[in-house]
């Protein structure tokens, strides 16, 4: 601890830092992930591919040019026709088509980052129901987008 300030050089420091009743939290979603690890992280992994799998469904279905990228339970969509390997190529992306995208969802009650550089994560909150609404709100928003 002395390499920390106020007696050392590296300086830390973040809203709940410290705080016992996070730090008690974060223990106890430590020890309950080891209970659950072979369930929970196959399932996420599960939810992921079926989402990333639907997203594409939707943009394929409604002739709409993007990119799908994710791993586990992660994913984001891009409005490029080049596949998106770093923040180049991130950069190609139609910002315009993406904000049109947001709003669309977000006008359906479905909540992505209202940046494409952020991503979305799932959950194990998350129901089929859910999904399979986010999935029908993701089909009706690209089917506004211009191709």
């Amino acid at each position: 601890m002395e390499k920390i300030a106020p007696l050392g050089p590296a300086y830390q420091a973040g809203t709940y830092s410290g705080n016992p009743v996070s730090v008690s939290a974060a223990i106890a979603t430590l020890q309950s992930l080891r209970k659950r690890a072979g369930q929970v992280y196959s399932r996420l992994e599960k939810m992921g591919n079926e989402m990333r799998r639907g997203i594409s469904d939707q943009l394929e279905s409604a002739r709409v040019t993007a990119q799908v990228n994710g791993v586990a339970s992660m994913f984001q969509l891009f409005f490029t026709d080049r596949l998106v390997m770093d923040y180049h190529s991130a950069k190609s992306s139609d910002i315009r088509k993406y904000e049109k995208y947001f709003h669309s969802l977000l006008a359906s009650r479905i909540f992505v980052p209202p940046s494409q550089f952020e991503t979305c994560f799932l959950s194990t909150a998350h129901n089929e129901d859910e999904l399979g609404a986010t999935l029908d709100a993701i089909g009706s928003a690209v089917k506004t987008l211009p191709r």
